[in-house]
């Protein structure tokens, strides 16, 4: 019997080492890769499915789009760290500032155990031990770190074939074509969620998304960047009074001194929107046509 237990912790023990070993193989490879990008690239895009799907980089060619889906502000605030000190010509962040930012909802992107399973399986290499701690006490971190290595297969075998690993490997962001046409789909739904609820609606503030708005804003004062909030357009029939009201509150409350890119009532066709709060790539191509070509780009709060 002993002999049974001792080969089992040898085995328990070689299968804890061969894990470890292949996590910091995969990490030391993904700090390998270069976040370099050409030096025309003077504009960080940052934050949500917002600004991923509305800014299309290869039109606004001194942009460079690392906005992803269900990013909050701790995520873009890894990503904005690790671009401008391989950047240093960024000197314009974007950050994506919709109605919702703010909310307590947005706390489930980051504490839910499927985001906890997307997201540090794509940002735990971005951390150090510091970030680490919102998570420390959850086993999907530590599940997320078992999996990575498997997760980044096609990128540690680019870089064991000696090929170059870019930003476009490492599924941290990028510029979203988006080829959707569910406007209507979306408002019907959103119509039937609203029927009969008439009350105002319980808001409630992240503290997560403060923090860490509060360490990019700090960062960037730091390395002397402009910072640039910015709603991207939605449309019209997308938000609720009371929220709006909320939003414009908090912002003239808490960062007025941050200036603000408000598109969210731009007058755009039906057809230039994925859903109610999405441009799809038609919306993104006028947009961001738009925004090239406008040498008037501030726009005031209302």
């Amino acid at each position: 019997m002993k002999p049974f237990i001792r080969k089992l912790f040898l085995f328990l023990w070689l299968f804890i080492l061969i894990n470890i070993a292949m996590i910091i193989a995969t990490t030391y490879i993904l700090k390998k890769a270069s976040l370099r990008c050409s030096q025309n690239k003077n504009v960080l895009v940052l934050g949500d499915s917002h600004l991923e799907c509305a800014m299309n980089d290869t039109i606004l060619n001194n942009y460079v789009n690392a906005a992803q889906s269900a990013d909050t502000y701790l995520y873009s605030y890894f990503k904005l760290r690790a671009f401008v000190d391989d950047n240093p010509q960024i000197d314009t962040v974007l950050l994506a500032y919709d109605h919702s930012s703010m909310f307590l909802s947005k706390d489930n992107w980051i504490n839910k155990e499927e985001s906890i399973l997307e997201k540090i399986n794509n940002y735990y290499w971005l951390m150090n031990l510091k970030d680490c701690g919102p998570f420390l006490s959850r086993s999907s971190f530590y599940q997320a770190l078992l999996q990575a290595p498997f997760r980044h297969w096609s990128t540690v075998l680019k870089f064991i074939s000696h090929k170059k690993v870019t930003v476009k490997d490492l599924n941290i962001g990028g510029y979203n074509y988006l080829m959707r046409d569910k406007l209507s789909e979306d408002i019907q739904r959103n119509k039937r969620l609203l029927n009969g609820n008439n009350g105002s609606p319980d808001i409630k503030y992240s503290s997560y998304q403060k923090e860490y708005l509060e360490k990019i804003i700090a960062f960037c004062e730091e390395r002397k960047i402009q910072l640039i909030l910015v709603n991207a357009p939605t449309h019209h029939t997308a938000y609720n009074v009371k929220y709006k009201e909320a939003y414009y509150a908090y912002y003239k409350q808490n960062l007025e001194k941050v200036p603000l890119w408000d598109f969210s009532n731009m007058n755009l066709a039906d057809s230039c929107f994925g859903d109610m709060t999405h441009l799809n790539f038609r919306g993104a191509a006028l947009f961001s046509k738009l925004l090239k070509d406008s040498e008037q780009k501030t726009i005031a709060v209302q």
